[in-house]
């Protein structure tokens, strides 16, 4: 595990809907966001799954304030993540009818569904500029 390192970020949404990342250490300073492909697939998912979560509550006329965190795991030597989660929070009670309907809203994200599905990404390389010349 010494390759592995953990890392999340948290969003917020404020009752008035207000978007906001906050830095993972869960201190109140501001989350920087740097040039990392896992913070920008992490704030991406996260910012779907909260989308959802507003719809659902707003739907049902509570307070739309939620913070969510999502949390990986990167193994460096395998060069790839080996876990990814993420947890909603709310300041209000649900019954538990509620709470399976807004998990099973939170599973038609379609950030989280191609995480969890066979989605296949084809790559491919497309040169676009001349070619080098030989060398003399």
């Amino acid at each position: 595990m010494a390759n592995d390192s953990t890392r999340s970020v948290i969003l917020a949404r404020d009752h008035d809907g207000n978007l906001a990342m906050r830095s993972a250490d869960h201190s109140d300073k501001p989350g920087v966001l740097g040039y990392d492909p896992l913070q920008h697939l992490a704030i991406g998912l996260a910012s779907c799954l909260l989308e959802f979560a507003d719809r659902f509550l707003s739907r049902r006329g509570y307070p739309r304030a939620a913070e969510l965190e999502v949390t990986w795991t990167f193994d460096a030597r395998r060069c790839r993540v080996s876990t990814l989660q993420a947890e909603l929070r709310l300041a209000i009670g649900l019954d538990e009818g509620e709470q399976t309907s807004l998990e099973r809203m939170l599973a038609q994200c379609p950030i989280h569904q191609a995480l969890e599905g066979p989605l296949e990404v084809p790559t491919r390389v497309r040169l676009t500029h001349a070619r080098r010349p030989a060398p003399a």
